[in-house]
């Protein structure tokens, strides 16, 4: 069977990508991980939370609202994947974050194929599965325990199964991003209205194409949710709409301010996501360097919660390059909106609003936003880039240029940079 030289790229690039995890996966290790205060491991940002949690699943402890490791506020199976790593390759630095890189890491060919089922170009596609592979953030949180990989990978596996024809299976990968974290219905209002907006069919069509996927993926939830309450928290929820409006009731009380910026000065909000905002520690250690006779402390390991901006930015070029040109092709007739040259676009453009404006909305409500809710649309932006890319008559040496750009953003924030010389690492300071 002859190999396409895109399929071996994107080999090499998984591949590089899962090394990259495996370099740093056991850093922190879990001896600097245990916290005297709380008597318990964690490291990295909310892995405070979900370790604890993941390892009382194990136990078979039961959850109890306010006491113990439970967090009831969010569903349970991105905390159920963790604690099957931990299962599997015991209660250490591998076994907490095992099952957020192999998600993490298999989100890369995942987009590739998603791409390539929606536009048909391969080159777009493999520069969709690399611009993902070099987020910063994305690669941070398939780095930990945290459960923000979970519904990225689950939604966009969704969305493929969904342009393969296949909407039962659609739902029920949708409903495991719903189980995974409770911001996936984000998701489900952007696989709906691209079912709307791209398909030329009567209306009775397009409803039942969103019923055959929203059916399997609310009684996979539903049911998820029950089976969860009545393992671990039957004391607690009489049934999972109980356990519904807690999740809701709780979501809507959280009005503390988002995490403050010392450069801007203020809390970060939704639009400095998309802007400019202060790399987030994460989890820092330092160590000293000596370099021409002078002591220099530099970061050994160090987690920052920061996106890859410049891929971030792209989104001021080609939403509005995919929204006139959408806008062009629907007042058309000549050109019907469900071609293949208008799938893609489409997909990207209602993923990224669906997952970007609703934390707008709860901003103006008052409610906390973090800059890593915007993850589950991170996807969106590596295709919508990538098509502004490949579609517009950027010279070679431009898309070489941005291409380099990105990686090196990638390289000077990945966590563990021990290998350089010290003149670098100096230089670099992160």
């Amino acid at each position: 069977m002859k190999v396409d030289r895109y399929s071996l790229a994107l080999l090499a690039l998984t591949l590089t990508l899962l090394a990259a995890h495996l370099y740093t996966i056991g850093l922190p290790d879990k001896a600097a991980c245990y916290s005297q205060h709380d008597q318990a491991y964690h490291c990295i940002m909310d892995e405070y939370y979900y370790i604890p949690w993941a390892n009382s699943m194990l136990r078979g402890q039961q959850c109890y609202l306010g006491l113990g490791p439970c967090h009831l506020e969010h569903p349970p199976l991105g905390v159920a994947l963790i604690a099957l790593g931990i299962w599997a390759f015991g209660d250490d630095a591998l076994g907490w974050r095992f099952t957020s890189m192999l998600l993490g890491t298999a989100g890369v060919p995942l987009l590739y194929l998603l791409s390539l089922k929606a536009s048909g170009d391969r080159r777009l596609s493999l520069l969709s599965a690399l611009f993902l592979s070099t987020d910063t953030l994305y690669f941070v949180h398939s780095s930990a325990a945290l459960i923000d990989v979970q519904p990225t990978f689950f939604l966009t596996l969704s969305l493929l199964l969904l342009l393969r024809g296949r909407p039962f299976l659609a739902g029920l990968s949708l409903g495991l991003a719903g189980l995974s974290k409770e911001s996936a219905l984000f998701g489900a209002g952007a696989l709906a209205s691209y079912v709307f907006l791209s398909d030329d069919g009567p209306l009775r069509a397009k409803l039942f194409t969103i019923s055959k996927v929203a059916l399997p993926a609310l009684a996979t939830f539903f049911m998820g949710l029950q089976f969860y309450d009545m393992l671990y928290a039957r004391f607690v929820f009489g049934s999972f709409i109980d356990h519904l409006a807690y999740m809701l009731k709780y979501g809507l009380s959280l009005k503390a301010p988002s995490w403050y910026d010392p450069f801007l000065k203020r809390d970060i909000t939704p639009l400095d996501w998309v802007a400019f905002y202060s790399p987030i520690a994460y989890y820092i250690s330092r160590t000293t360097l000596t370099l021409g006779g002078r002591q220099l402390s530099v970061v050994d390991v160090g987690y920052y919660g920061i996106y890859n901006m410049p891929l971030i930015w792209g989104l001021y070029a080609w939403v509005p390059f995919v929204a006139w040109g959408l806008l062009r092709t629907r007042a058309s007739a000549a050109q019907p909106m469900a071609t293949q040259a208008a799938r893609l676009p489409w997909l990207a453009l209602c993923w990224f609003l669906w997952g970007y404006l609703p934390y707008i909305a709860l901003f103006l409500a008052g409610r906390v936003t973090y800059p890593f809710y915007l993850l589950q649309a991170l996807p969106a932006l590596c295709l919508g880039t990538s098509y502004l890319v490949i579609e517009l008559p950027f010279p070679r040496w431009a898309r070489y240029t941005y291409i380099l750009i990105l990686a090196f953003w990638f390289f000077a924030f990945y966590p563990y940079k021990a290998f350089l010389p010290a003149w670098i690492r100096a230089l670099l300071r992160i």
